[in-house]
């Protein structure tokens, strides 16, 4: 059930950040490029069910099967997984190259990775059940990275307005010598 809540709320911000996109002036518009972009390359759990599968057929020292009673990889599952992991980090990266046209490297990629770590954090939590033996301790801490990536790209964004200004200061006081 927190699954389906998740996809239904990832959803919504799908939608949000389609009107924000269509809507929205070039900056919210080249924002909402760059984190959506890492939102989807950050649920790649599709991914790790495929890795999952592999662990399942795998065979330990004495030659004895994993732990699956029959092979995943006659299903169709496997290598519709993939496909849908091969999507996303094309769609992803289709993105990110959109918004590299209409912002800085510095402050898209930051935007981009900000996004992509709390999306991978909450899906590998959520869908995968990667947190359910961890400390909250280690749950803070890999928030706080997706916090202080963000926190990047805000002042990324402000750098490139103060050193342009810095920059025609200079050059107007230059010239009038």
């Amino acid at each position: 059930p927190a699954a389906c809540i998740y996809y239904a709320l990832f959803f919504v911000w799908s939608v949000g950040c389609l009107y924000f996109y269509v809507a929205g002036s070039g900056v919210i518009s080249g924002f909402v490029v760059g984190a959506y972009g890492g939102s989807l390359a950050g649920n790649m759990f599709t991914t790790k069910a495929v890795v999952e599968m592999f662990e399942c057929i795998a065979t330990s020292k004495e030659g004895e099967a994993s732990g699956c009673e029959s092979n995943p990889f006659y299903t169709i599952y496997p290598y519709l997984f993939i496909f849908i992991s091969l999507a996303l980090a094309c769609i992803s990266l289709y993105l990110l190259a959109v918004g590299l046209t209409k912002f800085e490297a510095l402050y898209m990629i930051t935007v981009f990775e900000g996004f992509m770590i709390i999306s991978g954090a909450i899906s590998g939590n959520v869908v995968m059940g990667e947190a359910q033996f961890e400390r909250v301790r280690a749950l803070d801490q890999l928030y706080a990275c997706g916090r202080v990536s963000l926190a990047e790209a805000s002042t990324a964004a402000r750098l490139p307005q103060t050193l342009q200004s810095h920059f025609q200061r200079r050059f107007i006081i230059w010239v009038s010598d």
